[in-house]
């Protein structure tokens, strides 16, 4: 933003609701987030569109021949009207955005770097995003008045600081679901993006074992000031530093006056990948370390515990309010919440009330499923290092990451000792040529359908008749092919050409 600019409020709780996501997908793919704000603030109005508000429809896409959702009717740039899709959340609006942008029509754009707003938005217009000859410049508007490109900056120091690279999911599909209407109203349905939340790092807000003074819920007045109702925990603290929860956590409430009941304090937002958001607040400070607008990190410390405000002595006051995809707001147990991340977090420290010594997080942890760890890739060494560059040269970083699942899967089985075993090295090279050409023959088909999608009656015509020219390259998809019916396929050959390499029982399925 230029000095002396201020972002009106509804354009600041559209940034504060989706700038998160937009920086989560830039690391995936490398988009910008800037382009992606701008392009969603722009085609939704700041999300007061009527697709917005009632498609979750943020980019104006329309239902084009493939959507097999529902649709809205709305006037478009054509002066009539034009279905448009609906979506369950407007992640799964983003995400189909992101699936666009990663098609052969726009992904040499990826050449760029993801802080490279204006060649990207020139690449995407280009493109043939859309037909408004002055869109670049009003994107790069919006991205110049509003400060967009902080996000950039911001998502790419992230990634830095967690050892991403940028664009380690370019060739994955994004997940969307469409939506689906009763009474001309969104259903409100949540997507599968664990992974996202999964891969953050988590944190208590004060470091050892914590002893709560003063619970959630009912209690008698400490004093004459205080609430009989509860809604935080009181945490025993007395000048200790207090850290954010989670990572990609934004400052958004900061007060240094601490003559106010609340004292000095300071309130952090945490966006979930399924549009649920968290407001954490620790008041009574002696200390802030952050001012409003200030991306913080898991264990970032952000102040210092003390006695400011109406206390009866040094504590944390440490509450939390959780914000539903549909904008509803409810204070809840400070413990429900330290219970999740704990989860999420593999953090094994205690919560206990003062006194009784009761575990505060016991029963809502056993309400939480249990989250399986993430496979790290770069941790599977089951092929050499000169077969990776080969295959990885060949079939792309996408492939492999597969392929390396499947092999990981076959070698554990056969419990043998790949580096060691020559045969081994060989069986998981032919295996990777295996699934690779199958992966490929998939993903050649998505891209086909994504991109005829897209292209001009004139461009489909030509691409029809390349395709006769060319019936010796013409793949035969008569019978649908898996990268997983390859793999058992490969492997039933392989059993009959070398039965005594046979293990018994060891089959992928």
């Amino acid at each position: 933003m230029g000095k002396g600019q201020s972002i009106s409020t509804t354009k600041q709780e559209f940034l504060d609701k989706y700038s998160g996501y937009a920086m989560q997908l830039q690391q995936m793919y490398g988009i910008p987030s800037s382009v992606i704000l701008a392009q969603m603030a722009v085609e939704s109005g700041w999300g007061t569109s009527g697709n917005a508000k009632e498609a979750n429809n943020f980019f104006g896409v329309k239902a084009g021949k493939t959507w097999k959702g529902p649709v809205r009717y709305a006037w478009d740039d054509e002066d009539k009207k034009s279905p448009f899709r609906i979506y369950a959340t407007w992640q799964d609006s983003i995400n189909d955005y992101a699936r666009l942008l990663m098609t052969s029509r726009y992904n040499w754009c990826c050449k760029y770097d993801s802080t490279d707003h204006i060649n990207w938005i020139k690449g995407i217009r280009e493109s043939g995003y859309c037909t408004d000859n002055a869109y670049v410049e009003k994107i790069e508007a919006t991205i110049r008045a509003n400060g967009l490109d902080r996000f950039d900056r911001q998502a790419v120091a992230d990634a830095q600081a967690k050892g991403i690279t940028i664009g380690y999911k370019r060739g994955f599909t994004p997940e969307i679901h469409a939506g689906n209407t009763k009474g001309g109203e969104v259903s409100q349905q949540t997507s599968a993006h664990q992974d996202a939340d999964l891969s953050k790092r988590y944190s208590f807000p004060i470091d050892g074992d914590i002893v709560v003074t003063s619970g959630y819920g009912n209690r008698s007045k400490p004093n004459a000031k205080a609430s009989s109702n509860h809604q935080a925990l009181d945490i025993k603290a007395d000048r200790t530093p207090v850290f954010a929860t989670e990572d990609k956590g934004r400052v958004i409430a900061v007060n240094e006056n601490a003559a106010l009941n609340s004292g000095k304090y300071i309130k952090v937002r945490y966006d979930r990948s399924d549009g649920t958001r968290y407001d954490v607040t620790y008041m009574h400070l002696n200390e802030i370390d952050v001012k409003t607008g200030d991306v913080v990190n898991a264990h970032q410390k952000i102040g210092v515990s003390g006695n400011t405000g109406n206390t009866t002595g040094p504590h944390l006051h440490f509450a939390v309010t959780r914000h539903t995809p549909d904008g509803k707001a409810e204070k809840i147990d400070p413990s429900r919440y330290l219970a999740e991340i704990a989860v999420l977090g593999g953090i094994h420290t205690s919560v206990t009330m003062r006194g009784s010594n009761k575990d505060l997080l016991a029963e809502y942890k056993s309400q939480i499923p249990s989250q399986q760890p993430q496979r790290n890739d770069n941790d599977l060494n089951l092929i050499t290092e000169a077969q990776r560059n080969q295959l990885a040269e060949r079939y792309g970083q996408v492939q492999m990451r597969q392929e390396n699942d499947f092999i990981s899967q076959l070698m554990s089985q056969n419990q043998s000792d790949v580096h060691g075993d020559f045969l081994s090295e060989m069986i998981s090279m032919a295996f990777s040529a295996v699934v690779a050409l199958a992966i490929q023959l998939d993903h050649g088909e998505y891209n086909d359908t994504v991109v005829e999608e897209e292209l001009t009656q004139d461009q489909a015509r030509q691409v029809s008749n390349l395709k006769g020219a060319n019936t010796q390259y013409v793949i035969d998809r008569s019978r649908d092919i898996s990268a997983k019916q390859a793999a058992q396929e490969a492997s039933l050959a392989f059993d009959k050409e070398y039965p005594e390499n046979q293990q018994t029982g060891v089959r992928l399925t």
